[in-house]
């Protein structure tokens, strides 16, 4: 699993715009891979993030999931 922070968020959105259509696919596989649990955003991330940009976590019906990670070192 991959881990986003605010900054790279950031810097995705500032350098690599959704709204331009050339980088659709990249918000695409994005998405997907939010989707699929291969990447993951910090509570305090996304809070970060999505304050800012909200338009990233509505670019498609991403599943947002919390996650526990104490639990998962059980």
């Amino acid at each position: 699993m991959y881990s986003f922070d605010a900054s790279s968020m950031i810097h995705a959105w500032d350098n690599y715009p959704p709204a331009n259509p050339h980088f659709e696919s990249l918000w695409e596989w994005i998405a997907d891979n939010i989707n699929d649990r291969q990447f993951s955003i910090s509570k305090k991330a996304f809070e970060e993030v999505n304050h800012k940009i909200p338009a990233v976590c509505n670019m498609q019906e991403v599943q947002v999931e919390r996650i526990n990670f104490l639990e998962l070192l059980k």
